[in-house]
């Protein structure tokens, strides 16, 4: 059965692929037959097998027997979102349950996830205007001078007078203090967002802490798989610890490999929820995509959240367009202290899968309001406009409408409580020019 979920492989078509695994077995790994049968049997005993047309299920089956016998290499798998041949009991239950309740995720069909509301694939607009606009655009990408940070380190070493501190450490990566816990969602401290170190996006700031400046953190919480919040260095580290981690359905694959034990990982399907050390974790609908490389699109889900200690409740967007399930998701699990919404990366021509500062504050009304803390930029220019757009244009719209925010400085452990209102702390940006940055201290 496919391990994503696609149709059941014909008996007919297994007899090929078995015939055309035992020949490249014969060719490449020549040895004692009794050997060879039971190589080739276990390869295809644990062999992902996924969908498309007879001739593709074929070859893939073939080149990842010829991938365990290190003939060819793990990147020249066509499909890089195919898990390798897990060892061990352990990991192969974990395969086993995931591949059952992909196929039994309501969110699943056709071999692929899927957003309640169709949405279309494609560019909205044309590409033409859009390539026009990143190269001819005018707009200011990166910042031109060092940003301001606050060290966190004092601050957390005491615990927080309300019970409830969030400190932004850039992009989607937050670390939340509830009752005690703390609870880290989508850790990225590598400098680029990209499958390779050289290449890709470069963050606009040192991280306010690394990972072993962190206090002991109880849980980890990722909400889909793609490069930005899903960082392998950052994960691969984190891994050794042996913190738990909550992610969305299927993403657990890709944390097998880098290191996370299968009994440290909990996935959820959407409105599915678990409890782990006083915190109850529950995965909410969100509208997006997955996939960490071209062939690998909607592999796995993606979800927004609803973090609960026994005295608070903060929801976290993820990645999401502006859906009408944020007005469900506020009247069943709100009203929150804080609500974490992606503002960040947001066009016209991909408006249904990001939110942007207008639809943010759309999603914040429907949630039920409370006090907003924007995500999901002032980190890595992913998107078309000037770096700090999102934070200004949410500025004055919340103003505007009366809607309270918190844009605390990178680095600044605040409690929500305890702040009046936003810090436009980007401005200070542009009055720097060249000077260094000023680190400023959190007492």
């Amino acid at each position: 059965m496919a391990y994503w979920g696609a149709k059941q492989m014909e008996p007919e078509n297994h007899a090929v692929d078995r015939s055309i695994a035992e020949r490249a077995a014969r060719q490449y790994n020549p040895g004692p037959g009794e050997r060879r049968r039971q190589h080739v049997q276990a390869v295809l005993r644990r062999a992902p097998i996924s969908g498309g047309s007879p001739r593709q299920t074929r070859m893939r089956t073939a080149r990842m027997l010829l991938q365990s016998m290190n003939v060819v290499s793990k990147s020249s798998v066509l499909d890089p979102t195919e898990p390798p041949p897990l060892e061990g009991l352990a990991h192969r239950r974990s395969e086993g349950s995931r591949r059952e309740r992909t196929l039994a995720s309501t969110q699943f069909a056709d071999g692929r996830f899927h957003n309640t509301v169709k949405l279309r694939e494609t560019i909205q607009g044309g590409t033409m205007a859009m390539f026009g606009e990143l190269f001819f655009g005018g707009q200011q990408r990166r910042p031109p001078a060092p940003l301001p940070l606050e060290r966190p380190h004092e601050l957390w070493a005491r615990r927080p007078a309300t019970g409830f501190r969030a400190t932004w450490l850039g992009h989607s990566t937050v670390l939340l203090e509830l009752d005690g816990r703390r609870v880290l969602t989508d850790p990225v401290f590598g400098k680029r967002v990209s499958p390779v170190g050289f290449i890709g996006p470069k963050r606009f700031h040192p991280v306010p802490a690394e990972l072993a400046e962190l206090p002991p953190i109880d849980l980890i919480l990722l909400s889909h798989d793609h490069l930005d919040h899903l960082c392998k260095p950052t994960m691969t580290a984190l891994a050794r610890t042996g913190v738990p981690v909550v992610t969305a359905l299927g993403v657990g694959a890709h944390l097998e490999r880098y290191g996370f034990a299968p009994e440290k990982i909990t996935e959820l399907d959407w409105n599915e929820f678990t409890e782990l050390g006083g915190l109850r974790i529950t995965a909410t609908p969100s509208q997006h995509f997955s996939g960490r490389s071209l062939g690998g699109r909607n592999k796995t889900l993606w979800a927004s959240w609803v973090i609960q200690s026994e005295r608070r409740k903060v929801f976290f967007s993820g990645d999401t367009g502006l859906t009408p399930e944020f007005e469900l998701i506020g009247r069943t699990h709100g009203p929150f202290d804080l609500v974490m919404l992606e503002i960040g990366a947001f066009h016209p021509s991909w408006g249904t899968i990001h939110l942007g500062p207008a639809n943010a504050l759309e999603a914040f009304r429907m949630l039920g309001g409370g006090t907003l803390l924007p995500v999901h930029w002032g980190t890595f220019s992913l998107g078309f406009h000037a770096w700090d757009e999102p934070g200004e244009m949410l500025l004055d719209l919340a103003t505007a409408r009366g809607d309270r925010i918190l844009t605390p400085r990178l680095g600044a452990a605040f409690e929500p409580e305890h702040l009046d209102g936003p810090t436009p702390w980007w401005r200070e940006v542009h009055a720097l020019g060249r000077s260094p940055a000023p680190v400023i201290v959190s007492r």
